[in-house]
């Protein structure tokens, strides 16, 4: 396994999975557009109605507020629909984005967008197999949605126990990998300010972002990790990137240190 960190490729991120149910955990942090299933139970009404009248006041200098005016706006900058005083809104079609609702007088009371907060992803693309099996334990590794999976009985496996995963062999072969790097150069990276660093401190980095070299860590429902090094850290001083990564991996590798070893690890690419 590499040394260095590869920088996620366009519109492609890694993502540590741990505990089960991998796609539920995934689609808690999916944008809302590509969920599935549609009436998905991580999505939320946000209440936006005091944020669309001030951003129309903006939009609108004078008169501030039109009501006629208001209604086409409200569609336009939000993608919600109408509803009527008394109608539910139908969140599997019409109203699956949201909605703004007007009274008997023909007034907006109400504007709720439909979201998922916090999310960072399209869609899961395949598992990545950037685990490395003990000898004679197994794994497995999904593509196409998760329709596919297919048994991994030796080499690296995207999806696999904690305890069925080498990691001190991972540790090692980044390590190696590293000492070769340093003393050779990088041809894939002929400028990583991170050669600078004295020969066992670059050694030493490789191996504690062997295992955990993500850009996102999710444990059970929760992103616990998303300060990944990328190649951005040539824009910072050498010291401020090692510091950086030196407490990112802490933590990350804190967290894996804590894991029992029955604990499930899905190692996946996601679309962004």
């Amino acid at each position: 396994m590499a040394a260095e960190l590869e920088e996620d490729s366009l519109g492609h991120l890694s993502v540590l999975v741990i505990g089960e149910n991998a796609p539920d955990q995934l689609e808690k942090f999916q944008r809302m557009e590509y969920v599935w299933p549609i009436d998905s139970r991580h999505i939320v009404a946000q209440d936006i109605f005091a944020e669309a009248k001030r951003e129309h006041a903006r939009s609108r200098p004078k008169p501030v507020y039109v009501q006629d005016y208001f209604v086409q706006w409200a569609k336009s900058a939000y993608g919600v629909e109408m509803l009527m005083e008394g109608e539910e809104p139908d969140l599997k079609g019409l109203h699956r984005g949201g909605w703004f609702r007007l009274d008997r007088r023909g007034e907006v009371v109400e504007m709720y967008k439909r979201t998922i907060p916090n999310s960072h992803w399209d869609w899961f693309e395949r598992t990545l197999d950037w685990l490395l099996l003990r000898p004679g334990a197994s794994g497995w590794r999904a593509s196409d949605f998760w329709r596919a999976c297919e048994d991994v009985l030796d080499g690296y496996a995207g999806i696999a126990r904690k305890d069925a995963v080498d990691i001190e062999a991972m540790r090692n072969i980044a390590g190696d990998d590293a000492a070769v790097r340093w003393d050779r150069g990088d041809p894939r990276w002929p400028s990583n300010p991170m050669l600078k660093l004295p020969r066992d401190e670059f050694i030493q980095l490789a191996r504690d972002e062997a295992v955990i070299r993500y850009s996102f860590v999710v444990k059970d429902g929760e992103l616990f990790d998303m300060a990944a090094p990328t190649r951005g850290d040539v824009d910072q001083s050498l010291a401020a990137t090692k510091s950086r990564r030196d407490a990112s991996n802490a933590k990350k590798n804190a967290l894996l240190q804590s894991l029992p070893g029955e604990t499930m690890l899905i190692s996946v690419s996601v679309h962004a």
